[in-house]
């Protein structure tokens, strides 16, 4: 038995096929159009972005934006669940079939870069007040 999916595994990266079952069921909880998809499809059309590290809050987060951060349109209901679900995440597959970095690794590099950023100065500034 699968636990019910809930919030908390946003996120959360899956780590084996029953965390992935959990993560699509929740995935299906949060979007109109992947409720019509059964959990396995969802896993299996997800797998490649699992595999590099991205959460289910990142999946959701590339079905609504492009790479660059512009968001999609829906400009009429959505006909083929699966169809739909690969075609936005594949705009997150580079040409050489790399994933490319999930929303929240994004983040998490930039906060990176300005904890050094702000260590460096105040390294400096530490360094030019003696």
């Amino acid at each position: 038995m699968l636990p019910r999916p809930g919030t908390a595994v946003l996120p959360t990266c899956p780590k084996n096929r029953s965390d992935g079952l959990v993560a699509a069921g929740v995935l299906q909880l949060r979007s109109r159009e992947l409720a019509r998809l059964s959990p396995a499809m969802i896993r299996h059309l997800c797998r490649p972005l699992f595999a590099a590290g991205w959460a289910p809050a990142d999946v959701l987060a590339a079905i609504d934006y492009a790479p660059g951060g512009r968001p999609h349109r829906y400009s009429r209901d959505v006909h083929h669940a699966a169809g739909w679900l690969r075609w936005r995440l594949a705009r997150w597959i580079g040409p050489d079939g790399a994933v490319l970095s999930s929303p929240s690794q994004i983040r998490a590099a930039v906060r990176e870069r300005d904890r050094q950023d702000q260590a460096q100065r105040l390294a400096e500034a530490q360094r030019l007040a003696e």
